[in-house]
């Protein structure tokens, strides 16, 4: 079962946004442009949310459960849910209980079906 991450995010996280293509540049100054692929637009977001302790943790919990490598659900500024992963969140001690962890989601592409 893929979980969804649904704690808010900090406002504003800067995406990262590239399209893929291939390039064939010829020597009359000529050059093709095409797609790579199917599944082009790479997107990454970094991200910050701001915690108490014991929902630090829980938040810290589910990082730990994905461990960089599973799918999660999460619906990005301006986009559709889509599947994400994160392979570097970081808890950051505030002082008086509050925590900023910070990280960054990457757009992935993944069959659900078993």
């Amino acid at each position: 079962m893929v979980k969804t991450f649904g704690w808010k995010v900090e406002r504003g996280p800067s995406p990262s946004i590239n399209y893929r293509t291939v390039v064939s540049q010829f020597g009359d100054g000529y050059k093709q442009v095409s797609t790579d692929g199917i599944n082009t637009k790479e997107e990454s977001y970094t991200i910050t949310v701001h915690a108490y302790k014991e929902l630090a943790k829980t938040i810290m919990a589910f990082f730990d459960e994905h461990n960089g490598s599973k799918s999660f659900y999460w619906t990005p500024p301006l986009g559709p849910l889509g599947l994400y992963t994160c392979a570097d969140a970081a808890p950051m001690d505030k002082g008086g209980g509050l925590y900023t962890i910070t990280g960054t989601f990457v757009k992935t592409f993944a069959s659900l079906g078993v």
